[in-house]
């Protein structure tokens, strides 16, 4: 178990209490460059937190493969899906119930898949499309040629000069005279 929280303490005990303290492992509160390792360690990602706001831990597990088993949340709407990724729950019984799915009925591995399948739209690659997408929209708006040449603007957008993305990353557009407009 990975984490710090206000019941911490409670669930060492209860580990204890049931003779399982010996196979349980409290990590503790983490370093976020570590946490990806434990995800990897996991066979399903458990929350019931009441203060997720963007979803971001439990697409983190996902990425890793993991089922979700997780309190029923806004925010998971779109990434959670009951029987697919994982499950959600609203009390003890269908905690139990998805829990009980997810580890004892043979579908690791699909549960892997549709996890990763699922947080795709939230990946590196994605996430430069679309940064690519609003560029080249920008772009256009702005009345830019495809030479990086300022055009003129439909409306004023003051001085804004767009590059090639490779331009960009490589540096060369801090070289090139730019001019006013």
């Amino acid at each position: 178990i990975v984490g710090g929280g206000p019941e911490l303490e409670k669930l060492q005990e209860q580990a204890q209490e049931l003779g399982i303290g010996d196979r349980v492992v409290f990590a503790g509160a983490r370093p976020w460059d570590e946490i990806g390792r434990y995800y990897l360690l996991g066979d399903v990602f458990v929350s019931a937190s009441q203060s997720e706001t963007q979803g971001l831990t439990y697409i983190e597990a996902m990425a890793a493969g993991l089922p979700v088993v997780a309190k029923q949340d806004p925010c998971l709407d779109d990434v959670l899906k009951d029987g697919v990724n994982g499950y959600a729950f609203t009390n003890q019984e269908e905690f139990l119930c998805g829990l009980d799915r997810v580890l004892y009925h043979g579908r690791q591995q699909e549960y892997a898949k549709n996890s990763l399948e699922a947080v795709e739209p939230y990946s590196r690659k994605q996430f430069a499309r679309n940064v690519l997408a609003l560029y080249e929209e920008l772009k256009e708006e702005a009345g830019v040629s495809p030479a990086g040449e300022a055009m003129q603007p439909s409306q004023d957008y003051g001085r804004i000069y767009f590059h090639s993305f490779e331009e960009v990353r490589s540096g060369i557009h801090g070289s090139r005279k730019r001019k006013s407009g």
